[in-house]
């Protein structure tokens, strides 16, 4: 590929047609997630914004007339009974346990084909709805005890049994969104970092400061990849070290991976 720009949230180009490159600088506004409706986030001054795939669809054209790229944020690791593509069929050959307090079911994702019938429909949308790229989340269901607890058929007793299956669905995630033209983020899933970063444009995290885990992006922050990064916290420290990381981070005021009502994101950047 060639790249065109590396000051600003940019594009490559590839065999599907033009694809973002998101560089480290890159600045961006997260109006998908972090508040209980959203992310309550200003897209003045930002390079890239993060919407929910299904919730902003008609606020995309307006942010990408402003010039802005967009990342279209959905759960590629979860069923959620709320959203509009829940009543497919499809959602049964893969969806097992509940995941925790949330209204949402993980996925088997050991049954790759299952779990690309009913993700591919999701990037097949993102790429309709002019998205520039996609933000899957809940990628590590290796690395959480809830999630390959709730496998049968055969029953899973340690997550490294489906770490080499994880990675051939996250790396199908990557070639798929690619076909389509779209950029892709690594959404946290640390453990994966060196065998994922060649795969995609750029990782979105949270809390990496909290479980002291930022180092763990070097691989990125090499490959000038940005690092989009958010702390639910309001310490005075929280910009220094982002600095000391090179992180595109933002902040807010509270706790358990939700801002406070009251509160709202704070820029380091």
């Amino acid at each position: 590929t060639t790249t065109t720009t590396t000051t600003a949230a940019s594009t490559t180009t590839s065999s599907a047609g033009s694809i973002a490159s998101f560089p480290s600088n890159t600045k961006w506004a997260l109006l998908a997630w972090g508040f209980d409706d959203g992310g309550k986030d200003s897209t003045a001054g930002v390079d890239a914004v993060i919407v929910d795939l299904f919730d902003h669809a008609s606020q995309i054209p307006a942010l990408k007339a402003a010039g802005q790229t967009v990342i279209c944020y959905f759960s590629a690791g979860s069923w959620e009974g709320w959203r509009e593509d829940a009543g497919a069929a499809a959602w049964d050959a893969v969806k097992i346990g509940k995941m925790g307090n949330w209204d949402e079911n993980w996925l088997d994702i050991r049954n790759l084909a299952g779990m690309q019938a009913v993700m591919a429909p999701r990037i097949d949308l993102a790429a309709a709805s002019l998205c520039d790229a996609v933000e899957p989340d809940n990628t590590d269901c290796f690395d959480n005890r809830k999630c390959w607890n709730s496998m049968s058929s055969p029953t899973v007793t340690s997550g490294n049994v489906i770490k080499a299956p994880q990675l051939a669905y996250n790396r199908w995630l990557a070639s798929y969104a690619h076909s389509k033209g779209l950029a892709i983020g690594l959404k946290n899933t640390l453990d994966l970092v060196p065998d994922l970063v060649d795969n995609v444009e750029f990782a979105v995290n949270e809390q990496c400061q909290e479980y002291d885990e930022c180092h763990v992006y070097a691989p990125f922050v090499a490959a000038n990849k940005a690092v989009l990064h958010v702390e639910y916290s309001s310490s005075s420290l929280v910009c220094s070290l982002a600095g000391d990381f090179h992180t595109q981070t933002k902040y807010c005021n509270g706790k358990d991976g939700l801002c406070k009502a009251s509160s709202s994101w704070v820029n380091c950047f």
